[in-house]
């Protein structure tokens, strides 16, 4: 895809085709002298985002829905949670959901944490490593490509039982204060799970 992605931008460039849109913006960049970024840099971006809109967000909705489908026990948790929110509103301040009541949602955070611990919206990371990088006793050899952070996910070494949906596991997280992190390759890289407070 990225061969193809490359391709087709320099047949743009070279018939001197204008770039419309997004391709215009990223490509002005290059092209408008202030050389920011490369073009493989550039293609590179265009791809995350391509992979980012198109392919992740309904991946783990789905795969929320259905993981909170499989699990009763989950589900039963999630209805107990919200029908307190909803009960607890006085006849005042019966409105819609405010951004307080998401707040306090613990065990909806805690769902959210796990579906994107199982269904990783990061499938990849395209980086080449330019020369050996080491991660404590570990070697990432030059000319690597992909990383794939799902596998991070799933080590039994960080999470116990790393194939079960268990929201459980992030019991003790303060969402008021802090986010989860995700260790990524062996704590070098922490990614902040999208449920962060801000």
């Amino acid at each position: 895809m990225m061969n193809l992605l490359k391709e087709t931008v320099l047949k743009k460039r070279a018939s001197g085709e204008q770039f419309e849109e997004f391709f215009k913006i990223v490509f002005g960049e290059i092209e408008g002298g202030s050389q920011t970024m490369s073009i493989e840099e550039a293609l590179e971006y265009i791809f995350t985002l391509f992979v980012l809109a198109n392919e992740t967000t309904p991946a783990v909705l789905a795969a929320t829905v259905k993981l909170i489908n499989d699990n009763p026990k989950v589900k039963q948790e999630l209805r107990r949670e919200h029908e307190r929110i909803v009960r607890d509103k006085t006849e005042k301040d019966k409105t819609d959901l405010t951004w307080e009541d998401y707040k306090s949602m613990t065990f909806t955070q805690m769902v959210i944490n796990e579906s994107l611990r199982i269904s990783s919206t990061v499938p990849t990371m395209l980086r080449m490593v330019e020369h050996d990088f080491h991660v404590g006793d570990y070697t990432i050899p030059a000319g690597w490509i992909f990383v794939g952070f799902p596998s991070v996910h799933f080590n039994p070494e960080m999470y116990e039982d790393p194939l079960a949906f268990n929201p459980w596991r992030w019991e003790g997280f303060s969402p008021g204060l802090t986010c989860p992190l995700v260790l990524v390759l062996d704590y070098v890289y922490e990614l902040n799970l999208l449920s962060c407070r801000y």
